[in-house]
Parts: C-alpha cells; sequence; structure tokens
C-alpha cells in the first residue's frame, strides 16, 4: 500500500505535469520537515484538503505515483498529526485502507466531507491544542497543502488558515479549471458558475482581469 505499485485500489488518474507537482511536494516536505524537526514546536500537522486515494496513474505512461498523503507519511520527519480530507467516499475508502499500513494515523486523521466545511473542525482542534500554556513549547506548526482540481476551494478557507494558524502553505492553482468555466462566468455575472468563482478568489474583482483566448501567453 505504499509502494509506487498498483495494489488494486482505485487511484486518481492524472497527466505527467502530477509527477513534477508531487516531486516539488516531495522535496518541501524532507527539507521543512528536517529543518524543524528540533524546535519546540507543541505539534506538527500537516493538512490536505484534498486529500485523494493516496496514489496517482500517470495517463500517458502508466506509471503510479505516491499522492501527497503517503508522501507526507513516508517522507516527513516529525510531523505528529495528519489531517486528509476526501469528499469522495471511494478515494476516500482506499486512502483509509492505504495510510492505515504506516501505523502512524488516528481515526481523526482522515475527514470525509467538503473541505471548506471540514477546515472549521480542524481550526479549532488546533487552538485548543495551543490554547494551554506550555513552558518551553511552541505553538503548533502546519504545513497545507492546497490541490484544488477546478473552483472547488474557497478563499474564505485559505484565509481561515493562514489567519489563524501558524503554518506553511504548498498551493497549486489550477488556471485550467477556472479557464473552463470562465466565459460562462464573464458573461452570466449573476449565475451560480459565477458564484463559484466569487467564493474561489474571495471577491468579485476577477471581473477587472482581461480574458486571454486559451493558451496564449500572459502580458507582462
Amino acid at each position: 500500500y505504499l509502494l509506487p505499485v498498483d495494489d488494486g485500489l482505485p487511484m486518481r488518474e492524472s497527466g505527467e505535469w502530477t509527477e513534477k507537482k508531487l516531486d516539488i511536494l516531495r522535496h518541501y516536505i524532507s527539507t521543512s520537515t528536517t529543518a524543524m524537526a528540533k524546535r519546540p514546536w507543541r505539534s506538527r500537522v500537516y493538512i490536505d484538503l484534498q486529500a485523494g486515494p493516496g496514489k496517482n496513474r500517470i495517463e500517458k505512461s502508466g506509471r503510479i505515483v505516491l499522492g501527497s498523503p503517503l508522501l507526507a507519511l513516508t517522507q516527513g520527519a516529525g510531523y505528529t498529526d495528519y489531517r486528509f480530507v476526501e469528499q469522495d467516499p471511494v478515494l476516500a475508502d482506499a486512502l483509509r485502507t492505504r495510510v492505515s499500513a504506516t501505523g502512524r494515523v488516528t481515526t481523526q486523521s482522515i475527514i470525509e466531507g467538503d473541505c471548506n466545511d471540514a477546515v472549521n473542525a480542524i481550526v479549532r482542534e488546533i487552538q485548543a491544542r495551543d490554547a494551554k500554556y506550555l513552558r518551553g513549547k511552541w505553538p503548533s506548526l502546519c504545513l497545507v497543502f492546497l490541490d484544488p482540481e477546478g473552483l472547488e476551494l474557497h478563499w474564505r478557507t485559505v484565509s481561515l488558515l493562514a489567519n489563524e494558524l501558524r503554518a506553511d502553505f504548498v498551493i497549486n492553482f489550477s488556471s485550467s479549471g477556472l479557464r473552463r468555466v470562465a466565459g460562462e462566468a464573464f458573461q452570466h455575472p449573476a449565475s451560480s458558475v459565477a458564484d463559484r468563482v466569487n467564493k474561489f478568489f474571495g471577491t468579485e474583482n476577477w471581473r477587472d482581469i482581461p480574458l486571454r483566448p486559451a493558451g496564449s501567453m500572459p502580458v507582462n
């Protein structure tokens, strides 16, 4: 379950760029946890709000790579707690089976549901842990990995984590996810699609950004 091989459980079908993205995350997890391991943090929490099933199959090559939750469990040195959120029940079940093989997770580690709802309980839990004064101990340190496939992540969620926790962030912004709905959102500002874009950016000011054709180069 912890190796980049087919274990018979569901995997996320992914494009070639996924390998590079996950390699960047792996490197950050490895270097940051090593650098912070000897500091007196109250706890060190890895938070993954769109965790997936734990493994990815690269569409063109067929290669299997470890997803972000398994990278955090196998590459990180010193995380004391993990919070994996996944809305799809099939993917969440696959993740439960895989991460249980590490012996480093609890029943609280995997949360099935919308990440924008689950984040409230995660923040409250860490704040409660840090509320009691402990001599010589620093507040909890978190690494938050945000990897939305489209517009399902709300800016309010990012803002809550950034303002209420001591945390580092690794965020993958899906420009293709925005482009898929941008035309309709611009043309119909009162639609549900436009409302999703509003929640994603946390503002309606995105309407002031010129919409370039797909594949065009940014203007400096």
